[in-house]
């Protein structure tokens, strides 16, 4: 055989052996060690998720005495039971009328965490149904309100809907409802009534007009704000007049407007300006 060739010959089996090693290589050792590290990643993540979780639940077991409080009883007829009687007394105790609370099939782990849904409808003024959302979320059991639906009668009551969900912690130790006393006043909540949901504009604030501003002598000015009666009355600055459902506190006059305060908005009325359709400038905390 020619030297060339022999050359040529050897060339291509050196050529052919480090093909043949490179691919022994990446089959039996680099491809099986890249699988190895994505799973020893996967389970790492794994192990730290796990460890994370752990953590959320021990945090949730020193919880566990106080939410046991706020549970209701354990006994899931018991709890449906009470659950149902204090909704549907607090509701006709605060005036809503033809009330109606059901509820449906509990759901969840019998050995961690039961939820029951409750559904309430009846008929009532927005003031009473503020005040029914008032108790709800004030007292101070394990429930929610998971969904709300008013629509307006001719009678000017509201026809409401209302899903709440109670829940039960299978070891809670009290054996009947937590006692709670209803509210009957809306507190900070009384200027929610106020508004008109269901109306494009504000009726009272559409009748509510700034006719004009006085000074005397000694620069003290006047707002002539015309009510919803069409009555004038004479306020200066800092007074406070009620109209309807809403208050007005004067505070500043100039030449051609005044800044009042009314529902927490600070607003800009300038003569002949109704308070619809005022500038608001701020809300107030």
């Amino acid at each position: 055989m020619p030297q060339r060739q022999k050359i040529l010959l050897i060339a291509v089996s050196v050529i052919l052996i480090v093909y043949l090693g490179d691919m022994a290589y990446q089959q039996l050792y680099s491809e099986p060690l890249g699988r190895l590290v994505v799973e020893q990643e996967t389970l790492d993540k794994r192990l730290r998720d796990a460890k994370l979780e752990v953590r959320r639940q021990q945090n949730k077991l020193l919880q566990l005495p106080e939410l046991e409080k706020k549970s209701l009883p354990r006994e899931l007829e018991v709890a449906v039971t009470e659950y149902r009687g204090w909704l549907l007394e607090m509701a006709e105790e605060i005036g809503i009328n033809s009330v109606s609370v059901n509820a449906a099939s509990a759901t969840g782990n019998r050995n961690t965490l039961v939820r029951i849904p409750f559904l309430l409808r009846g008929n009532g003024t927005l003031p009473q149904v503020t005040l029914l959302l008032r108790n709800i979320y004030d007292a101070d059991f394990l429930h929610g309100v998971q969904s709300i639906s008013m629509s307006p009668g001719s009678d000017g009551r509201l026809a409401l809907t209302m899903t709440v969900e109670a829940f039960v912690i299978p070891t809670a130790t009290g054996s009947n409802l937590p006692a709670q006393s209803p509210h009957r006043e809306l507190g900070k909540y009384r200027s929610i009534p106020r508004r008109n949901l269901f109306a494009t504009g504000d009726p009272v604030a559409e009748k509510i007009v700034l006719s004009a501003i006085t000074s005397d002598r000694d620069g003290n000015k006047q707002a002539w704000i015309r009510d919803p009666s069409g009555k004038i009355q004479y306020v200066a600055v800092g007074e406070t007049i009620a109209l309807e459902t809403l208050a007005l506190t004067v505070e500043k006059i100039d030449a051609q407007a005044v800044e009042v305060v009314s529902d927490g908005e600070r607003r800009r009325i300038a003569i002949g300006q109704n308070l619809a359709a005022s500038q608001r400038l701020v809300a107030l905390p």
